[in-house]
Order: structure tokens, then sequence, then C-alpha cells
């Protein structure tokens, strides 16, 4: 867990910063027993856990974004990166949690300009007129390890593994959304209908006539 980062890195690069001491920004480095075509799976279950963590100390209930982002309306709360080394999964994840604050508090630094209206945190989405004192980003890390841990026992056998993308299938607003997915050697463009028990992405490319798994990509949502 980092206080605070100067370099954060999310998908394609982009910048993922914040003030010391006021969101959570951890790694957590797991060996699962895994196909490689499963991987992603990891991803899947750092988002549920992260998501049930936001509901236990804010009663905030954050939507899922495949592949890997957690919004409240259509301001990012989250952000996950996974990447693997051989039998290692490093899952980075990225919680606004007091910053940026809400419109009534002092914010201090200001929110950049190209982030107003993208991005929220817990203190932001609860009742404003509660503190932030009790809104520890270590405390929701806790939680977060806490709701991971028998998620990963799950991600130990078949059975296991089909429960939580089936429960990160149910979460997931993306699933009926008409999108476009770049994934760097082209765009699909179509309407996902399912999230598979590999947690890779299905999107009915009408056009083409075609139900086409995506792995990995960026998604814009039309809808």
């Amino acid at each position: 867990m980092a206080d605070f980062q100067s370099a954060g890195r999310g998908r394609l690069g982009r910048r993922w910063e914040a003030p010391p001491g006021a969101n959570l920004l951890a790694s957590v480095l797991l060996r699962p027993a895994l196909d490689p075509s499963r991987l992603h799976l990891t991803t899947v279950v750092v988002a549920l856990a992260a998501a049930d963590a936001c509901a236990q100390i804010a009663d905030v209930r954050p939507d899922l974004k495949w592949p890997n982002d957690l919004y409240v309306g259509r301001c990012k709360l989250a952000g996950i990166l996974a990447e693997s080394v051989r039998d290692a999964v490093v899952v980075g994840l990225g919680l606004n949690v007091r910053w940026p604050a809400p419109d009534s508090a002092t914010q201090e630094p200001p929110l950049p300009l190209e982030l107003e209206g993208l991005a929220t945190s817990l203190w932001r989405e609860r009742d404003s007129s509660e503190g932030a004192s009790e809104l520890d980003p270590r405390v929701v890390l806790d939680l977060v390890l806490a709701g991971l841990e028998h998620r990963l026992v799950d991600l130990s056998h078949p059975d296991g593994q089909r429960r939580q993308a089936a429960e990160y299938r149910s979460r997931c607003v993306t699933v009926g959304k008409r999108v476009e997915v770049s994934t760097g050697a082209r765009a699909i463009r179509g309407i996902v209908v399912d999230v598979t028990d590999e947690g890779h992405l299905a999107v009915e490319e009408a056009e083409a006539g075609r139900i086409t798994t995506v792995t990995a990509g960026d998604v814009l949502s039309f809808d």
C-alpha cells in the first residue's frame, strides 16, 4: 500500500494520482491456480471485493464496468490493473476514498479540470453532512482483503470460478449496453450479451452476424 504515488499507471498508460493519505493505492500479489485463459478472474474477484468494501464502510454501491472499473453513475470511483509474470499476478487497485471531496467541503489540492464530472470518491458519494475521519484508506484495504479471501478460495476450483464469474456478470453494467471496444488491433461494435466464465466480454456484432469474445480492450459505451 502506498500513501502517495507520483507515477501511478492505469490501463493504456493513463496516470492515476491522488493527494497523500487520501485514497487507497495498493497492489496484491496472487499466485492463483488458474489456466492462463482465466487469469482475468483475478480482476473480477478484486472488483467484487472492492465494491463490497465500499458498501460496508460508506453505504456506496458502485457499478462494475468491464474490464476493470468501479463507477457511481458516470463518475469513476476505482480502477484495477492486473499484470502477470509466470505463475504470479499483481493486481493493483486505486480507489478514491477521501478525494475528490464533496462540493460542500474544502478540497486540497483542487480537482484537475480534466477530471471534473468524471471522478468521484466514497466521501463525495455518501451523505455529505458526515465527515471523512472514519473513511481511512487502510480500513478500506482491510475490508477489501477480508472479502477477497473467500473469493480466492473459490478460484481454486471450477465451480467456484463459475460462481465468481456469475456474480460479476449479474453486477456488471456493461452487459446489455451498445459499445465500441478498442482492442488495439481493431474496433468491435455491438451489444454486450455476456461476461463469460473466464471473465471475458461477449459482444454481438450485428453487422458481422457473429458473437465476438473480447479478452482485453477499452470499452466505450453508447447507451
